[in-house]
């Protein structure tokens, strides 16, 4: 892969401004879950969460937490915004999350293809395609986890293919460390990590042997990002038997019993 193409920079301002004019034009349908999350995250900060409040959610691990971190400094400004409501400034903080996660997804998409082709107007073109569809519009503007975890593996693949013909240790390493993040933002995202990996086997110019270093570190540092996490979270809380841990993971259905759950899941991340 060749490097970015000249001109660069003015047809990402054009792909970023295309990007805000879509959000500002559509609203999301609803909100799905993202105000329940506001209020495990102030029920966290306040002390006052009941016994299996899901902070710590197993499908989305850090989800809640990255929005704590954002709104725990601004919480009091936020809540003079909507008459003091608390659970309102941190669903805005989650909706800033996602929305940020998407642009960053558009402005990494734009660079892989731009240096993909070669040709910055179809960068355009496709990353414009991919933004204006029903799920990165929707799901940017609720303040649920998917854009953002999307993002991240989007970076991953921009970071693989912008390595010299020989993807070392240490860049794919970096590479899976953000794969990591995706995984602890969205579970399922681990599905397509194999994929990713595979893809960084067949795409890459240098010799199959040259090859293995690469792989290994994309494979190291998505283990050890998302392992180190989850292992963490395990022992703060005191899940150690395995059954407590399938349950933990049980949890994050909410008694919801889901139909074809593979499948729909599987179909989740192509869509």
């Amino acid at each position: 892969m060749g490097a970015l193409p000249k001109g660069w920079p003015s047809w990402l301002v054009v792909v970023v401004g295309a990007y805000a004019l879509l959000l500002t034009s559509v609203r999301p349908a609803n909100y799905v879950d993202t105000f329940n999350y506001a209020k495990h995250i102030v029920d966290e900060y306040n002390g006052t969460a009941a016994q299996g409040n899901p902070f710590w959610d197993f499908g989305h691990l850090l989800w809640r937490p990255m929005g704590y971190l954002v709104w725990g400094p601004l919480h009091g400004w936020l809540a003079g915004l909507f008459s003091g409501d608390a659970v309102l400034g941190a669903g805005v903080a989650l909706i800033a999350l996602s929305v940020l996660g998407g642009t960053a997804g558009v402005i990494f998409l734009f660079l892989l293809l731009a240096r993909a082709t070669g040709r910055p107007w179809i960068a355009v073109i496709v990353t414009l395609g991919f933004a204006g569809t029903n799920a990165i519009l929707f799901y940017s503007l609720t303040g649920m986890a998917y854009t953002t975890g999307l993002a991240c593996q989007i970076v991953a693949l921009y970071l693989i293919e912008s390595s010299s013909s020989e993807l070392s240790f240490v860049k794919g390493a970096q590479a899976g460390a953000v794969l990591g993040l995706s995984i602890l933002i969205w579970f399922p995202y681990i599905l397509s990590v194999p994929a990713i990996v595979l893809y960084a086997l067949v795409a890459r110019a240098a010799k199959f042997r040259r090859r293995m270093g690469g792989l290994a570190g994309i494979v190291a540092g998505t283990a050890i990002v998302a392992g180190a996490v989850y292992a963490a979270v395990i022992v703060n809380l005191r899940l150690f038997a395995f059954g407590a841990i399938l349950d933990w993971s049980a949890r994050a259905r909410y008694d919801k019993v889901p139909a074809r759950g593979f499948l729909r899941m599987l179909g989740g991340i192509a869509r």
